[in-house]
């Protein structure tokens, strides 16, 4: 047990170290002073042509100002016995049961490169060459990486985060000082020459590294020290190939797991010092781009009226140009008494300037009929130039050669869809059971050589064969089993269904074919905030399923595509595997980081870890071959939720067979 009182690595924390009287106007101003101080290096940044090692801009040397400025703060209320406090904050103090939080401090990151490495040897990077050579590289980098975390962590962890704990922000402290640390360190990553994705993935895994910093510095009783080897091991990416060879998407994604199963068991984000308070989250400046007002306590008030929220929707693909929209989502909750709302309408419209054009509006209203039905809908004009097809089965093969010189887009097709459909659930009285039926109309076009390439994969299996388009209608039956607690976010219960679909010519198809599919959906809660969830989905079909149909998931929610992307396996190639059977499996664990306000909302902050795994048969589902040739992606991500059911989703996942990716949305993926 750490000692009672205001300590700081068994130093009493000097009060004239404090700028000012109020805690939070102290860490303001200091946060304040450091970003003046930060400017003439920021500016030679731009304008001097000087590199430092690693491919550093010579504005990363600003490390020396967050300790210089605590020092500085300290003489100044203090004098020179100030600074002298604050100095010896970081004499470590080995304590009964603090051991295991130093090794924790000082093995983390050792253990994530390690992972990270031996994925990038795998992928064929030549990260390491076992030498004596490699070894003094290695030594000397962990040398001047100690030096400079031990200067910005006087001002980071021994003076700012000392603060916080006065006013009992520890640990939640790590989400306010991480978003402050990324938004410091943006401009020198934009000087370094990296890209946007870089920049969002390396905001992440920076807010991610300060709530461990932290949760450590509290479990081994406020020893400023434990951030040093935390913080200099996080640079050890920048040794390899002189700093190329860091991937700030794949090390976040080995990252994120780890922390979540760190902190999730060890470290609830409300403190014993601080119960009941709530943190501004500033981390949302650099996760979301959102200003947050003062917290407020999330309340189980029924909400009544109507609710507003979107996110903008802005991508850059090489295949499609820039692309940009808008996803919204109103929810009407109104009297308050049916549940989760009374009816939901989420338009979303997406352009870019290679032509793609997405149009769509879904509905779902659990409260808008009489007698317990509940209606939902959807209606949408979709273009898209650059669809991909990567071939049918389990084992097709991606070579990127082809899609270079006339074939740019060998992988792809182009494809114009509109479609419509409704469904109405009702549930059997007072049981978890809903049965559901639906009618749906499709009409779609192919193009099979897009943008005017010379071939593409598609055109050769058709072998000069006019593509197949047209109507697909169908008629949809099913039966659920529901026991979640609620809908949005679940933590315990259930949700099950069994959904079957038939395409008919009878109704007016081109085709006729029939799928199957069975989902099972389960939440587990492992203690006060986290919650490990699993879905296993299992589909067939038979009949002449085109091409283009393939990579459609049935739900009794919205429909979702696979195998590959944001909805089946995160960190694979969209749509990579197709076939008439699928599989796929999706474990995460969410921790419920934070709660506060955001625009006046009860708001929450959840993290999350997954992995992801699957795979396709070419002619329908083998049972016998459940558990073999499986495909896999794993990573951790971000869900801000805003109110009681507007979630912003964030993930990076990554896998053996692809890069790492970054996917922006709204909701949980189950």
């Amino acid at each position: 047990m750490c000692a009672g009182g205001r300590t700081h690595g068994g130093e009493a924390f000097p009060e004239t170290t404090r700028w000012g009287t109020d805690v939070q106007a102290s860490l303001h101003r200091y946060a304040l002073a450091v970003l003046i101080c930060s400017l003439p290096f920021w500016w030679l940044g731009q304008n001097a042509q000087v590199e430092l090692p690693a491919q550093l801009p010579i504005s990363a040397l600003m490390v020396v100002v967050p300790g210089l400025v605590a020092i500085c703060i300290a003489v100044r209320s203090g004098g020179l016995s100030g600074a002298l406090a604050l100095v010896r904050t970081f004499r470590p103090r080995l304590r009964p049961r603090t051991g295991a939080w130093w090794a924790v401090a000082c093995l983390t990151m050792p253990a994530v490169f390690g992972v990270v490495w031996s994925l990038q040897t795998l992928e064929g990077v030549p990260v390491w060459d076992v030498s004596v050579g490699t070894a003094w590289r290695l030594a000397l980098a962990l040398l001047v990486f100690l030096v400079a975390a031990a200067i910005e962590e006087l001002g980071w962890t021994a003076y700012a985060t000392a603060l916080a704990r006065d006013r009992g922000l520890v640990p939640r402290a790590g989400l306010v000082l991480g978003g402050y640390w990324a938004a410091w360190h943006v401009i020198p990553w934009f000087q370094a020459g990296h890209s946007i994705s870089w920049v969002v993935a390396q905001s992440a895994f920076t807010v991610m590294l300060r709530v461990l910093m932290v949760v450590v510095y509290r479990k081994a009783c406020q020893q400023a020290a434990t951030a040093i080897p935390l913080h200099a091991t996080a640079n050890l990416g920048l040794v390899p190939g002189d700093g190329t060879l860091y991937d700030p998407m794949l090390t976040t994604a080995v990252l994120a797991p780890a922390i979540l199963l760190m902190l999730g068991v060890a470290e609830p984000l409300r403190s014993s010092e601080g119960r009941g308070r709530v943190v501004r989250p500033i981390v949302l400046i650099s996760a979301f781009l959102l200003a947050a007002p003062l917290g407020a306590q999330e309340t189980r008030t029924p909400r009544r009226g109507w609710e507003f929220a979107g996110i903008p929707a802005v991508n850059y693909d090489a295949d499609e140009g820039f692309g940009y929209g808008a996803v919204l989502e109103a929810y009407d909750y109104g009297a308050g008494v049916v549940k989760p709302y009374h009816t939901s309408l989420q338009p979303a419209l997406f352009f870019t300037t290679a032509g793609r054009r997405d149009v769509t509006l879904f509905v779902d209203a659990p409260g808008l009929l009489a007698r317990g039905w509940r209606l939902g809908g959807f209606a949408g004009l979709e273009r898209h130039l650059t669809t991909p097809y990567y071939g049918r089965g389990n084992a097709t093969e991606y070579d990127p050669t082809r899609e270079n010189g006339a074939s740019p887009h060998y992988y792809r097709f182009g494809r114009k869809r509109w479609r419509a459909n409704v469904t109405l659930q009702k549930a059997l009285g007072e049981t978890p059971v809903r049965l559901l039926v639906g009618v749906g109309v499709e009409n779609t076009s192919v193009e099979t050589l897009p943008d005017g390439g010379s071939t593409t994969l598609i055109s050769e299996e058709l072998g000069g064969v006019e593509a197949p388009g047209g109507w697909l209608n169908h008629l949809r039956v099913g039966v659920i089993w529901d026991t979640r607690d609620r809908e949005s976010g679940p933590r315990r219960g259930s949700w099950s269904e069994f959904l079957f679909q038939r395409v008919a010519t009878a109704l007016g198809s081109f085709a006729e074919y029939t799928r199957w599919t069975i989902a099972d959906r389960r939440y587990f809660p492992l203690g006060l905030r986290l919650t490990l969830a699993n879905r296993l989905i299992l589909q067939g079909a038979s009949g002449s399923v085109p091409f283009f149909d393939l990579s459609v998931v049935q739900s009794s929610f919205k429909v979702q595509e696979g195998l590959g992307g944001v909805s089946s396996i995160r960190g694979l190639l969209r749509n990579r595997f197709v076939g008439k059977g699928t599989l796929i499996w999706n474990l995460e664990l969410r921790w419920r980081a934070s709660d506060f306000g955001v625009l006046g909302r009860p708001s929450h902050l959840v993290a999350t870890g997954f992995l992801d795994s699957g795979r396709v048969w070419r002619e329908g589902v083998r049972l016998s071959e459940l558990a073999h040739d499986l495909h896999h992606g794993w990573g951790g991500g971000l869900r801000l939720g805003i109110g009681r059911d507007f979630v912003v989703a964030l993930d990076i996942g990554t896998s053996a067979e692809a890069p790492a990716s970054t996917y922006l949305g709204l909701g949980y993926l189950f």
